[in-house]
């Protein structure tokens, strides 16, 4: 027990330093606690109330600095699909030109080559007459063209031997005899008509 003569002294001593107690916590200031992360849910006071959690604290996360990428120069290139089910090639075997047409002109049968043909041989040249003329010891074929007619004249030297053209010639067929040009002026126009019976008989036995 304390005396009573000095219980004053002691109280107030005791006061004193009871309030430079709590000068010091004032001045020190408050004392941080870690908050520790709670989750956003609502509990219960005991008083029924419904109080909502506070909501989480998030600290910004931290990245460390990306190293540069040094871009690689000498990698092999990639393969593409593409390539690699590229069919072969084919080579084209070289095509060989055709050769130019015969431009030359074909060598053009004269009437005299007509002479000394029998029928057979002149029916296999020019084909069947168009007008058959037979006369004593002597024949006439004719073939008819577009603008001419063809007269050959065809005789036997006996009584058993073989018609063969004698004499051959051609005339107009829109023109009269008399008008007819006649010897040597007339041969071209003469050869141009056996041309045209010759080219008929021959497109049309192909």
């Amino acid at each position: 027990m304390v005396p009573k003569g000095i219980f004053a002294p002691y109280l107030c001593l005791t006061a004193g330093l009871w309030l430079a107690a709590c000068t010091g916590d004032q001045a020190a200031g408050p004392i941080e606690r870690p908050v520790a992360h709670v989750p956003d849910t609502a509990y219960e006071v005991p008083d029924g109330t419904t109080v909502p959690s506070p909501a989480p604290t998030y600290e910004p996360r931290r990245h460390s600095p990306r190293t540069p990428q040094t871009p690689v120069l000498n990698a092999d290139p990639v393969t593409r699909p593409a390539e690699l089910f590229r069919p072969p090639t084919v080579t084209q075997p070289a095509v060989r030109p055709e050769p130019a047409p015969d431009t030359r002109p074909r060598p053009q049968m004269k009437l005299r080559q007509l002479v000394g043909l029998d029928r057979n041989g002149l029916s296999q040249l020019l084909g069947k007459p168009t007008l058959l003329r037979r006369e004593t010891q002597a024949e006439v074929w004719q073939y008819a063209a577009k603008n001419c007619a063809l007269h050959v004249f065809l005789y036997r030297s006996d009584n058993d031997g073989p018609y063969q053209v004698a004499y051959v010639t051609a005339t107009r067929r829109s023109q009269p005899q008399a008008l007819q040009p006649a010897g040597t002026a007339a041969l071209p126009f003469q050869n141009r008509c056996l041309g045209r019976l010759l080219h008929r008989f021959t497109t049309a036995n192909k």
